[in-house]
């Protein structure tokens, strides 16, 4: 897997496996690199101003990296013998379970229809900008440079939606409706609808504020006689 002239090494040869936790380190650290989107939100590469590649590619190009990273863990579970110990077997455990998960969602098709009015990929790119730093001019600089590429990384994403409306692929109506409203709604007022996490109970997963920054799975600030 190379991408932008490098790769982290995640494949393990038999006579000399790597921990499991190094394979696990070098996974991430390649999708990193594939999704400069996570890249920002771990804070991994200052000045970070890609976008990931939304077509099937890119999807293709993450599914080629799960392959290799699952091709170690096997390489370093067959050199333990008698077995991974303590935190090495359960950090495989989980990454195996995840990466399994990801090629068999990925198998159906379901990168091909991947509507969603709050975690969808256009979503993603939107909310990236507010992970990014802006203390300095060459933050902004940053800023404007991923900006300039959003019109790519969307293109991209339609072509995804394409290819699976070719094979029949098509998300549920009801979440097509609510992302298209969101949309409306923004268009009319000005305001992004967001998600206020820890609501459900009352039925209030989403809002608009009337005024300060909205951000995504916030409800705000206490009341003053809520810890009483």
């Amino acid at each position: 897997m190379r991408q932008n002239g490098h790769m982290a090494d995640i494949t393990a040869s038999p006579d000399q496996p790597r921990a499991v936790r190094e394979i696990a380190d070098g996974y991430v650290a390649t999708l990193a690199d594939l999704d400069p989107i996570l890249s920002t939100a771990l804070g991994l590469r200052p000045g970070e101003d890609r976008l990931p590649d939304l077509s099937p590619a890119g999807q293709d190009a993450a599914d080629d990296l799960a392959r290799a990273t699952l091709a170690g863990l096997t390489a370093a579970e067959s050199a333990a013998g008698a077995g991974l110990a303590g935190d090495e077997r359960r950090c495989a455990r989980l990454l195996r379970e995840r990466l399994e998960a990801g090629l068999a969602m990925s198998e159906q098709g379901e990168h091909l229809r991947a509507v969603s009015n709050i975690f969808g990929p256009p979503n993603r790119v939107r909310n990236t900008f507010l992970d990014m730093p802006t203390a300095s001019p060459q933050d902004w600089e940053a800023v404007a440079r991923r900006m300039a590429r959003v019109g790519q990384a969307l293109a991209e994403y339609q072509t995804s939606l394409t290819a699976g409306a070719s094979r029949g692929l098509f998300a549920g109506p009801r979440v097509v409706r609510a992302a298209a409203e969101h949309a409306r709604i923004e268009a009319l007022c000005g305001q992004r609808i967001v998600e206020r996490y820890g609501m459900t109970e009352t039925l209030m997963i989403t809002s608009v504020r009337a005024d300060g920054e909205r951000r995504a799975g916030y409800v705000g600030r206490p009341l003053e006689a809520a810890g009483e």
